[in-house]
């Protein structure tokens, strides 16, 4: 579907950054060259201490009309720095974006078309290239076989149990339908996976099958600081909040300990892999039906893994 300029809504892409002016260009290139109509681009910096600040100047100066810089004079953390954004959201839809990844040509106008084509959806996501720092491809984030498998509708649950499989830069959220949801500067660096629960629970999520960005893996990734206590506290909160997901957040915390069993073991962090092996015991022998959504996960991961393995070299995403 092609939209008439008339029908165009105004994209707002709310983007934040740290310490990133290796990538920042990029970033914000890929943005502007999507020769798309109407859109905002909000960008909060968390006081970063290199050159990232006077490269995002530069091109707000170019591009008043579009740019606007919110430079915090102190860090604030990922979370409170993405909820800073939320204030100046101008459009019908917003997309999230961080400082090192980007978007691939024509992303905006495929994926509004998808929203205006699925009025009845919060958000759409679709999948991503995920990248090293050189921007060398190296497998695809949803790929059915080896990556993250990508769930579409009536999802909330899902999220729960399988944890995050939505890449943040992927996706594409209907403001007045999630007027109400901010991100939780309370929970640790990983709230976008909770934010991502609340948006699913209030209406239907969609899926666009097209690699339409790009995820840079790269040594500061947040990812590769999440601790297994981070996520049991999201879980904490998902029981908190929506007490109906109780058997979703069981089962959740089953797969989350088995992939930590592995992950740890896989770096040889043995005694940490000992304790959460036990975690997942408890667990098991507190909930004795999880046992066949265990039996199932572990296929799928092994199979998936290897599959992995065999395309990347790396047993792990």
């Amino acid at each position: 579907m092609t939209l008439n300029s008339n029908d165009q809504p105004l994209i707002t892409v709310a983007m934040i950054c740290y310490n990133q002016e290796n990538y920042i260009a990029q970033t914000i290139e890929s943005i502007i060259s999507q020769n798309y109509p109407l859109l905002q681009l909000v960008i909060a910096d968390d006081a970063s201490k290199d050159g990232t600040v006077a490269i995002l100047r530069k091109y707000e100066k170019k591009y008043p009309e579009i740019i606007q810089i919110i430079a915090h004079k102190k860090n604030l953390g990922i979370n409170a720095n993405i909820d800073s954004l939320f204030q100046y959201i101008k459009g019908r839809y917003v997309c999230l974006l961080g400082g090192d990844d980007y978007f691939l040509p024509d992303k905006l106008l495929k994926q509004v078309a998808f929203m205006e084509q699925n009025p009845d959806i919060i958000m759409s996501y679709h999948d991503v290239q995920v990248c090293d720092s050189q921007g060398n491809v190296l497998y695809n984030y949803n790929n059915p076989y080896y990556g993250n498998r990508p769930y579409s509708g009536d999802i909330a649950r899902l999220l729960v149990e399988k944890r995050c499989f939505i890449p943040a830069l992927s996706t594409m959220v209907r403001t007045n339908m999630a007027s109400d949801i901010r991100y939780r500067i309370d929970l640790p660096p990983c709230a976008d996976w909770m934010y991502f629960i609340e948006l699913a629970a209030k209406s239907k999520v969609g899926y666009l099958d097209e690699q339409l960005g790009c995820y840079r893996r790269h040594s500061g990734n947040i990812t590769n600081r999440v601790d297994i206590s981070w996520e049991e506290i999201i879980f904490q909160k998902i029981r908190e909040f929506y007490p109906d997901f109780d058997d979703s957040v069981n089962k959740g915390l089953a797969i989350l300990y088995l992939d930590y069993v592995f992950k740890y073991a896989l770096v040889k962090k043995w005694h940490d892999s000992a304790s959460t092996l036990k975690k997942l015991s408890c667990q098991i022998i507190k909930y004795p039906l999880l046992i066949g959504s265990v039996l199932n996960h572990f296929i799928d991961m092994t199979v998936r893994r290897l599959a992995l393995l065999t395309k990347t070299k790396k047993f792990l995403r």
